[in-house]
């Protein structure tokens, strides 16, 4: 990441913050944490007011500085998490016809469940 130069990773990190924000509108079938931690990878790297803007922001700023310094996840978010993933799964048991897409999103996402029921919790 440090090769790469810094319009692009800006440009990168305005691209998450965009997924982030729509992840804030349909967070049933999109996550907006992920893109958020990749948009502040970006900008630390290449812009150090956006990236403290974003930890400044009175909404996504606390959970995203509890992730960076201490790696945890508030039981609210991880219920919320965990209550997505049941229904990704249902939704994808219940449309996606191939049987071997059905494991793969089953296997995914009980992965994504274990990290998260293993991060610690304020």
């Amino acid at each position: 990441m440090d090769k790469v130069p810094k319009p692009i990773l800006f440009r990168l990190g305005n691209f998450f913050m965009v997924m982030g924000v729509i992840g804030t509108w349909v967070p049933a079938v999109w996550p907006h944490t992920p893109f958020f931690l990749a948009a502040l990878l970006c900008y630390q790297k290449c812009s150090k007011e956006q990236y403290e803007r974003l930890l400044a922001h009175p909404r996504f700023g606390p959970p995203l500085r509890d992730w960076l310094e201490h790696s945890i996840i508030s039981r609210k978010t991880k219920l919320i998490a965990l209550l997505m993933i049941a229904v990704s799964v249902a939704l994808s048991a219940f449309f996606v016809s191939s049987v071997v897409l059905k494991y793969l999103v089953i296997a995914i996402n009980i992965g994504a469940a274990i990290f998260i029921l293993k991060q610690p919790s304020k």
